[in-house]
């Protein structure tokens, strides 16, 4: 928990390889320093070829942040820079940062724009974001394909009966 500490020990490194820089910059995300996170990437950039794990680390950092649209913009470089292919934990993440930024319809496009199927996990994210911004007509949608992909999860019944709670509506149209 010791972002110094851990800082102090990177600046001391000789030799510094993707691992080292991808450790610091999650270090740094995980403490909602996105911008710092940021920098330190551009730093790494000139003297190392990040991979996927950096850049989930820096999309991750982006997320706990509120810096969306420095996340999209990573997260195409990651594909079209770098040959990057980005994986569930990539969308995951673009899901849960365009959610929480508000970007509801983007997060919604980009799940059903994904090359492999979306997760129960990945629709959650999506529902809880629509339960945050009361957004019930997405979250409806999102919730129908958390019933089908885990028919006996009772948590999409529980944020759509909030939603209408906060709505004021009737919470009998949940099936």
């Amino acid at each position: 928990g010791s972002l110094s500490f851990a800082r102090s020990i990177f600046d001391k490194m000789l030799d510094r390889d993707v691992i080292s820089w991808t450790s610091i910059i999650g270090v740094y995300g995980e403490h909602g320093q996105g911008k710092k996170s940021l920098l330190l990437f551009d730093e790494m950039r000139k003297l190392v070829v990040p991979d996927e794990v950096t850049f989930l680390n820096v999309l991750t950092a982006c997320n706990r942040s509120g810096l969306a649209d420095d996340g999209k913009h990573w997260f195409e470089v990651m594909s079209k820079n770098y040959g990057i292919v980005p994986n569930p934990d990539h969308y995951s993440c673009m899901i849960d940062m365009l959610g929480r930024a508000g970007c509801l319809k983007e997060a919604e496009d980009m799940i059903n724009k994904m090359p492999c199927p979306a997760t129960s996990l990945q629709w959650m994210t999506l529902l809880s974001s629509c339960r945050q911004k009361l957004d019930i007509e997405r979250g409806e949608r999102a919730a129908h394909q958390i019933f089908l992909l885990d028919p006996k999860n009772p948590i999409p019944y529980v944020e759509l009966s909030n939603i209408y709670g906060s709505l004021n509506r009737d919470a009998d149209a949940i099936e």
